[in-house]
């Protein structure tokens, strides 16, 4: 049996997947995507139950340079959670 992959939500730019989280409750989910190599250019992308893209947020740059600390996303029935640049936490609404 093969497994054939599906498409969740629209295709969105980037090189690395930094975290994902998933609204069991609602069916939205969240990920955080590293944009390009310079460890600049992060965003968080919000996808809704169906897979329509609901909202994409830049994530602030990070200090000194690079961001080097990891990523974190919460997401919840209220809102989504960004954790970023090891003490920032950014609360955003749900998709």
């Amino acid at each position: 049996e093969r497994l054939i992959p599906i498409a969740l939500g629209a295709p969105l730019p980037g090189i690395q997947l930094l975290a994902v989280a998933h609204d069991d409750a609602g069916g939205g989910f969240v990920a955080a995507i590293r944009l390009d190599a310079t460890l600049q250019h992060d965003y968080v992308a919000a996808y809704t139950a169906t897979g329509a893209l609901a909202w994409v947020w830049r994530l602030p740059p990070p200090p000194g340079g690079g961001r080097a600390l990891p990523v974190g996303v919460a997401i919840t029935g209220d809102g989504v959670v960004v954790f970023h640049d090891g003490a920032a936490v950014t609360g955003l609404p749900p998709p």
